[in-house]
């Protein structure tokens, strides 16, 4: 579907019920007015499978680009998890509305690669996929139903004239609308109303996403995305233990399996766990030296690893893991990135008239448990605008006993939804 004749499309509205997750027990669900397009999303988009791999290919070089600035930067010597995806997607909804030199640094930093019409289009094409995995069946990790959910929302002050154009390209391609809130009035009010629509599609996991003051009578938008992962394994591990660096033993998983995939480079071990119905799987990655590996970490390296893996019988022991972090700014990893312009400047005329448009920041929660009977995973980005079959050999042994690195993605397409290091693992119900 083109974006044709956009003069002739008018923007809906519609009423909105969100409950507000807040300090407030008593809180009562918030009615908001949304601004959308007439036009529906494009449920069949006319994407190739080479414009999939090359979108893929983009999402793993930012994604490992970012890992590098949290890893040497806030994150150092620290357990890190986070989605690339999460935040290219939402960047990817900011880049339409972004126009000259602004757009271009976007997709510079971003690693997009494909002209926007491909892009827009593509990153449907990619949700649509991960849609259909949740819609084959399967469990979760928590013996309920499987779930992989990705969510996008758009809250643009209401007081603004929203392009008829944005509001076509978010309709088309991302499934949203501009939710019409009061940032000048009651800014607080909002941000608690954002923060409840985030707990909600996070399974709240996800609860404070926006930490207090990140809103004010300045603030014109906030973009979010949301992406919610429970799956259980193929089959289940064993609780054991296993010493980790050298230290005291740690709460672990063990399982010996010809399901498994295995790689061996000069440089790490990597096996692939796959998830029930094996759409999915956790790649974890045990370097022999994690500074030395972390130095060259590209995405051609990890691509390279993805590749040598192989059906292998192994009998893998590793730490559980729950990692609940909070709330970080992503504002001095991206400058780094080459997205400093952005930040306090910026021309997002596509989205608005009448007035300046800026970034103020972008935030981003992460949560993951990963334990016997499979991994539950979820995350948020916000960002806030202001105007201004093998043969069966003896098992590979594989324990993790070192700091490690792993990966959530997806089979068919290989994108990676979530990234993970483990250098002090903790696990604790």
């Amino acid at each position: 579907m083109t974006l044709r004749n956009t003069s002739l499309f008018a923007a809906a509205l519609a009423a909105l019920s969100l409950t507000a997750c807040s300090d407030d027990a008593d809180d009562a669900p918030v009615s908001v007015a949304e601004a959308r397009s007439v036009l529906q999303r494009d449920t069949t988009p006319d994407v190739d499978a080479a414009t999939v791999t090359q979108l893929v290919h983009d999402d793993s070089d930012f994604g490992l680009a970012l890992y590098g600035q949290l890893a040497a930067g806030k994150a150092k010597g620290k357990n890190v998890f986070f989605s690339a995806h999460s935040v290219s997607r939402a960047f990817a909804m900011l880049y339409g509305g972004a126009r000259g030199e602004t757009e271009r640094q976007i997709a510079a930093g971003l690693r997009f690669t494909l002209p926007p019409e491909k892009l827009h289009a593509a990153m449907n094409k990619v949700a649509l996929e991960l849609d259909s995995r949740a819609e084959a069946g399967g469990t979760g990790s928590d013996g309920k139903g499987f779930r992989l959910a990705m969510n996008n929302s758009f809250w643009g002050e209401k007081t603004f004239a929203w392009e008829t154009p944005y509001l076509d390209l978010l309709a088309v391609n991302y499934g949203a609308g501009i939710n019409l809130v009061d940032f000048a009035g009651s800014s607080e009010a909002s941000r608690k109303t954002i923060n409840g629509w985030t707990a909600q599609k996070t399974e709240q996991r996800i609860k404070e996403l926006l930490p207090q003051g990140s809103l004010d009578p300045s603030t014109r938008f906030v973009l979010v995305n949301t992406v919610y992962f429970n799956a259980a394994w193929l089959e289940e591990f064993t609780p054991t233990t296993v010493p980790f660096a050298g230290g005291a033993a740690v709460p672990a998983i063990q399982q010996v399996s010809n399901d498994f995939r295995y790689a061996e480079t000069e440089d790490a071990v990597a096996v692939s766990v796959p998830y029930e119905g094996r759409k999915l799987e956790l790649v974890v990655v045990v370097p022999n030296a994690l500074d030395a590996f972390e130095s060259k970490l590209d995405g051609d390296l990890f691509r390279a690893i993805g590749d040598k893996l192989a059906p292998a019988n192994v009998d893998l022991t590793m730490p559980k893991v729950k990692i609940e972090g909070e709330t970080v700014s992503l504002q001095t990893e991206l400058s780094a990135m080459g997205l400093e312009s952005i930040f306090g400047g910026g021309d997002f005329s596509g989205m608005a008239r009448g007035g300046g448009l800026t970034i103020d920041d972008v935030y981003h929660q992460a949560f993951v448990k990963i334990d016997e009977k499979g991994t539950e995973a979820a995350a948020a980005t916000a960002i806030v605008g202001r105007e201004t079959s093998a043969t069966i050999d003896p098992p590979k042994k594989v324990v993790v006993d070192k700091p490690y690195l792993f990966f959530i993605r997806d089979v068919p397409t290989g994108l990676v939804l979530f990234t993970g290091r483990v250098v002090a693992p903790s696990f604790a119900e």
